[in-house]
């Protein structure tokens, strides 16, 4: 186990690189984590986070391949896309009581008011139902959770962020009932057909692309296809 001393409120860049420490508590005064501050740590199991930590950046944790879990704490109010970017063996995310920013619900992580889906355990394994009533998938909220192999998403969601589903081998199926979203062979469009939004990595063989397409989402080029062709249909959409 490792704590740093009393008096440290920054925990920088790549501080704890490479490290084969198992256990780390950040001491309470912590108030900000650097990029990769935790990087590639092959036997952590536990990180125990402060009540002064108000914010985890993107990939302040990065591929930390045996860590189980994450406690967020009360003081916790900004909750980046890709904070745990590939923790592979997170299976579930809890809240401290007294946040007042962010939930769980069957470990995985909402916003307070549980509109919007944040993060789910990259771990989960099975099929899972967005709760009806959540209007926002977070940036990356499903990226790399290929353990899952079915996600459907209710007639709540309006807004689904870059990467959202990126790196997922599960079936997309969006509520026939969402105006703002529809879901064809595990490929979501907006409603119109006028942007493609995500295609599952489930996807083999040939893709056409409808012709009304008129915008790839700006996350394609992080979204490997396992499609032998990918043509743009001259068909009506």
């Amino acid at each position: 186990d490792y704590t740093p001393p009393a008096g440290v409120t920054t925990i920088g860049y790549g501080a704890f690189a490479a490290s084969n420490l198992t256990r780390i508590t950040l001491p309470e005064g912590v108030t900000s984590l650097g990029m990769y501050a935790f990087f590639r740590c092959p036997n952590l199991i536990a990180v125990n986070l402060p009540l002064t930590l108000t914010r985890l950046p993107s990939q302040s944790f990065y591929e930390l391949p045996v860590l189980p879990g994450v406690h967020l704490p009360a003081g916790l109010a900004v909750f980046e896309p890709d904070a745990f970017f590939g923790c592979g063996a997170i299976t579930a995310y809890t809240v401290a009581a007294g946040n007042t920013s962010f939930t769980a619900v069957d470990g995985v992580l909402f916003n307070r008011t549980l509109t919007a889906l944040v993060q789910a355990p990259a771990a989960r394994t099975g099929s899972y139902v967005i709760p009806a009533g959540v209007t926002r998938v977070e940036p990356s909220a499903f990226r790399g959770c290929r353990g899952l192999t079915a996600i459907s998403i209710p007639a709540s969601v309006d807004t689904i962020g870059v990467l959202s589903f990126g790196n997922v081998i599960a079936a997309l199926t969006v509520d026939p009932a969402n105006p703002f979203f529809c879901s064809a062979e595990d490929v979501i469009y907006t409603r119109d057909k006028t942007q493609l939004v995500q295609v599952s990595q489930r996807r083999t063989g040939a893709l056409v692309i409808p012709s009304g397409v008129t915008v790839l989402r700006p996350d394609r080029k992080s979204t490997r296809l396992n499609s032998s062709h990918v043509a743009l249909s001259r068909m009506p959409s």
